[in-house]
């Protein structure tokens, strides 16, 4: 005869504790690697230290998608912009958007870094002989 399985009739505790799998052996886990893949350690170590304050004047908010949806309008919008480029500027990057956007990047860096050395090139050019002593009477 055979019987059905109720609330009344059977019971979930007995049967797991009769049919677990109990590991009473000792680990085989090798603890020296835990320092190797603990993610705290490997930030310290690689210099890449959480940002303690955000500055939310600068902070937008706008570019976060609202939804899943929201997100994949966004990636067709990002991926008809860069079809959109001319073939040669897509071929220069071997078809990647990921190169391409470090390219401008490292083109900004370039420019920022010209910049910078025109403006230091400007404060040492200027001639102090040519300057007039204010407190001194004209010869």
């Amino acid at each position: 005869m055979m019987h059905l399985r109720t609330a009344y009739n059977y019971d979930r505790d007995e049967v797991s504790k009769n049919t677990a799998l109990v590991c009473d052996d000792e680990t085989l886990a090798q603890q020296n690697f835990k320092d190797e893949t603990d993610l705290n350690i490997m930030i310290r170590k690689y210099g890449v230290l959480p940002v303690n304050e955000v500055n939310w004047k600068e902070f937008d908010a706008t570019v976060i998608p609202r939804d899943y949806h929201d997100l994949q309008n966004m990636m067709k919008e990002a991926d008809a912009a860069f079809n959109a480029l001319p073939a040669d500027v897509r071929q220069a990057v071997e078809n990647d958007p990921q190169k391409l956007l470090e390219l401008y990047d490292a083109r900004i860096a370039e420019i920022k870094a010209q910049e910078k050395a025109a403006k230091a090139a400007e404060k040492s050019s200027v001639d102090p002989a040519s300057a007039v002593d204010a407190d001194k009477a004209p010869e």
